[in-house]
C-alpha cells in the first residue's frame, strides 16, 4: 500500500522524499507563509517537510506543539497575520525560530528506520 498505515504511523512515501530532497529554510517559509504550498512545483515537497515536522513535534516535543496548536486555534477565523507574527508565535510556542528546529528535525530524521528493500524472488 501506499503513504502510512496508521494515524501517527511513519509515512514512508513522505520520509523517503524529506530524506532525500531536504532543503534548508523551506521550514522558516512555510512558518511565515503557505506559498510552499501554494507552488505546484513545490507543494509535495513542502508537505512531505510538514509531514516531518509534525511528526517530530508530536513524537518529541507534544507539550510545545500542544501549545502551538492552541495559539493557532485561539486566533480569529481566516485572519491572515503577518509573516513575522507567524513567525513570532512559532519561536513563543518553540522557544527557537524554525532555522534552528531544523537542525534537531535532521536528527530526528536520521533516526526513522528506513524502508526495507522487497525481498529478492530466485
Amino acid at each position: 500500500t501506499r503513504g502510512w498505515r496508521a494515524i501517527g504511523g511513519i509515512n514512508q512515501p513522505r520520509l523517503d522524499l524529506v530524506r532525500r530532497r531536504f532543503t534548508p529554510g523551506l521550514l522558516q517559509r512555510m512558518v511565515a507563509g503557505d506559498d510552499p504550498f501554494r507552488d505546484p512545483d513545490e507543494a509535495l515537497l513542502a508537505y512531505a517537510h510538514a509531514w516531518a515536522a509534525v511528526s517530530y513535534f508530536t513524537r518529541l516535543r507534544r507539550g510545545e506543539f500542544a501549545d502551538y496548536v492552541k495559539l493557532l486555534g485561539d486566533k480569529q477565523p481566516l485572519r491572515r497575520d503577518s509573516a513575522e507574527t507567524r513567525c513570532r508565535d512559532f519561536q513563543r510556542a518553540f522557544g527557537a525560530g524554525p532555522d534552528a528546529i531544523e537542525q534537531h528535525l535532521l536528527r530526528y530524521l536520521a533516526t526513522l528506520p528506513a524502508r526495507r528493500a522487497p525481498a529478492s524472488t530466485p
